[in-house]
């Protein structure tokens, strides 16, 4: 199984903005209906309304619901942005069971640095059991070239027959244009620690209460910066080795805690410095190494930030996939 990865550079892409509507329209685009010569990921849209729609995961997937409400309702933001929040089972637009997070959590999506139709750049990576929608919300205002992140869809478990194997990557803030609020390139130190905006609906236990998770990688070639990037030489000198590290979820809360739940589908962490490579390079995993088979794009999410953040997504059809 492969990602697509979906770009505002795409002929027939569709437009994202600070306007109503606007990331409701993309994710039809890139998860139901496809755009130009690219095809749909796989999932479906059961539910809609004004300017608000629920996007389920595909066959094979866990198959719950995200509700996305891009009304300009978010307090002080207006249309610069919207609200995700998932759901283990949905009747209608309005109505769900088991929300992760709670809907008194805040959990959004940063579209636009401004309320208007100024278009914003915009990278969907998608398959039919996971999505990352990286947005370039300050295009020419503030902190030019930050891609601010969300996540939704299911991760990979290492729990047999996991069927709550899902998660929603947000921000835990509300207007806010900071890449510090940005948490999807956040790696943490330890395992007793969460990381903001990470949800998924059970513990490992499988009882239902929404647990904030947390993302680790490689903390030692990290260099403890709690950003996707490492401080490995680029290449590293013994070897010339370019090296990655997975994205593990832990959950520090259900007991007996902490716990390694699983990892997030094709998302590796970079560990030599940012400015090691260019925003949108490609590589190929050494066909001797552990990486044999496997090739990569690199996102630069966050280079306004100390030690910048930069994303590996795995593009080889070698997915880990429950």
């Amino acid at each position: 199984m492969a990602f697509t990865i979906y770009k505002n550079t795409d002929g027939s892409a569709p437009t994202l903005s600070g306007t109503v509507n606007s990331y409701v329209a993309l994710l039809d685009a890139c998860l139901v209906n496809g755009y130009g010569a690219k095809a749909a990921a796989g999932w479906t849209k059961p539910f809609t309304g004004t300017n608000k729609a629920v996007f389920r995961n595909g066959t094979g997937s866990s198959q719950r619901y995200w509700r996305i409400l891009d009304d300009g309702t978010v307090p002080t933001a207006l249309a610069r942005e919207a609200t995700i929040y998932g759901y283990e089972s949905m009747t209608d637009v309005d109505t769900g069971s088991n929300p992760f997070p709670a809907v008194a959590t805040t959990s959004n999506i940063r579209k636009s640095i401004t309320a208007d139709a100024t278009a914003r750049d915009w990278i969907v990576v998608a398959d039919a059991h996971t999505a990352y929608i990286f947005v370039k919300s300050e295009v020419a205002v503030g902190v030019a070239g930050d891609f601010l992140t969300i996540g939704m869809g299911d991760f990979y478990s290492f729990q047999a027959n996991d069927v709550y194997r899902c998660m929603t990557i947000s921000r835990g803030v509300s207007n806010s244009g900071a890449s510090t609020s940005d948490m999807f390139a956040r790696f943490e130190g330890i395992l007793g620690n969460v990381t903001v905006g990470n949800w998924m609906p059970r513990g490992h236990n499988l009882t239902y209460g929404p647990r904030n998770f947390g993302k680790h990688g490689d903390q030692d070639k990290e260099g403890a910066t709690g950003i996707a990037t490492g401080i490995i030489p680029y290449t590293n000198p013994s070897d010339g080795g370019l090296y990655l590290a997975p994205t593990w979820i832990h959950d520090p809360t259900t007991a007996p805690a902490p716990s390694v739940r699983g990892r997030l589908r094709g998302i590796w962490q970079f560990l030599h410095p940012a400015a090691s490579v260019n925003h949108g390079d490609t590589v190929s995993g050494a066909a001797a190494g552990e990486l044999s088979g496997k090739t990569f794009e690199f996102i630069k999410t966050c280079p306004s930030s100390a030690g910048g953040g930069v994303i590996g997504v795995e593009t080889s059809n070698t997915l880990e996939t429950n």
